[in-house]
């Protein structure tokens, strides 16, 4: 069984970049196993596993009051509990002591597919990796959720190989190179914000300095993607594009609309799942499936229960991070693997403050496989 499980982690970090259907295929297997030699005992369960079910509970109430109720409704509520599960699975020492084949096997998995994505433009290979004509989707649906996939893994680089084992930032340019053709401006963000805090977080504990080389590694990741033409511009029109990139209009829209209709539905909000019929009904020619900030989503759907549910959630896990790594003491890797949850956290919620994040499984599961793994580094060591 022991080789089983290292095979199924093996494989499950190879499909975190190739798609969505192949990474639940990946889990549900690990879950499986983890189920068959593994008995989940209630008293291990604390706020990471309680705060998502009563979300889950809430969110299927209101759907009741509210009319919203129905399949879709079901499936929603408990998919979002599957995939937000490995945040308890990966805690377990059984995937625990198999975190080095996890990232291992992600990061090289990612460095063939961005050197294959970089071969089909220069040599013009009959392989569909790009939307649009220059932003790298690689075998995802859009480039997005690859942007999401090559943002969290030049953060496992960066941490991994600053804190560990420094051959492994041999693959940062390639990574990093990666996250940039996919032109997904939120993870742009998330990278940067998330590499941020790693980076404080490093030089309040042990030195200032430290915050110099993460400021030293951002600034030149930034001026590397300033001199390509196309991140630049997609960057800096996050800034100027307000009124001239319809995607960005279309965010601003929804979020007035959704934050108008709390005045009305602050306790319940309007029901789980009804943001597609109430947006949909305003007539923009917007896409009406999500407002595209996780936040305000909730907050419309659920009511200020749910947002404060949620918000807790995500809350409660950077405290326990947080206060892990200040705590940790001489354990190189595991001080490693605490931050790489945390910062796969970062990435997760700044992304998640432009894009349906909480419905993606792409984001969901490798997200919380790594906070998993970073709480159960927590737990072993009493941090």
């Amino acid at each position: 069984m022991q080789k089983v499980f290292t095979l199924l982690v093996v494989l499950f970090g190879i499909t975190w970049s190739i798609s969505d259907s192949f990474v639940l295929i990946a889990y549900t297997l690990i879950l499986c196993a983890f189920l068959i030699r593994s008995k989940a005992d209630l008293k291990d369960f604390g706020y990471t596993e309680v705060l998502p079910s009563l979300l889950t509970m809430w969110r299927l109430f209101v759907a009741v009051i509210k009319g919203t109720f129905g399949l879709k409704a079901i499936w929603k509520g408990f998919k979002f509990l599957f995939d937000v599960s490995p945040v308890y699975v990966f805690r377990k020492e059984d995937l625990l002591n198999r975190s080095r084949h996890l990232f291992v096997s992600f990061l090289l998995s990612v460095s063939l597919v961005t050197v294959l994505a970089f071969a089909v433009r220069l040599f013009n290979l009959p392989v569909d990796m790009y939307d649009h004509g220059t932003q790298m989707k690689a075998f995802f649906m859009n480039h997005i959720k690859s942007g999401f996939v090559w943002s969290l893994a030049s953060l496992v680089c960066l941490i991994l190989g600053f804190k560990w084992d420094r051959r492994i930032l041999l693959l940062f340019p390639l990574l990093i190179g990666g996250l940039m053709i996919t032109e997904a401006r939120s993870y742009y963000l998330g990278f940067i914000l998330s590499s941020l805090g790693v980076f404080l977080l490093i030089g309040i504990k042990r030195s200032p300095r430290y915050m110099l080389y993460g400021g030293g590694v951002i600034l030149a990741t930034f001026v590397a993607g300033y001199l390509i033409e196309p991140v630049r511009v997609r960057f800096l029109s996050i800034f100027t594009g307000l009124e001239t990139d319809n995607s960005i209009k279309c965010r601003l829209i929804m979020w007035k609309e959704g934050l108008l209709s709390v005045q009305d539905n602050l306790l319940l909000g309007i029901g789980f799942q009804g943001w597609p019929t109430f947006f949909g009904s305003k007539g923009y020619p917007c896409p009406n499936y999500h407002a595209h900030n996780i936040l305000i989503h909730e907050l419309v759907e659920t009511g200020i229960v749910g947002f404060t549910i949620l918000v807790a959630f995500l809350v409660y896990i950077f405290y326990r991070l947080v206060r892990a790594y200040l705590r940790s003491r001489g354990w190189i890797y595991e001080e490693a693997v605490i931050l790489t949850g945390f910062a796969a956290l970062v990435n997760f919620v700044v992304g998640g403050m432009f894009e349906p994040a909480l419905v993606k499984t792409v984001v969901l599961v490798p997200t919380f496989t790594v906070v998993g793994l970073a709480l159960g580094v927590a737990d072993r060591r009493g941090w």
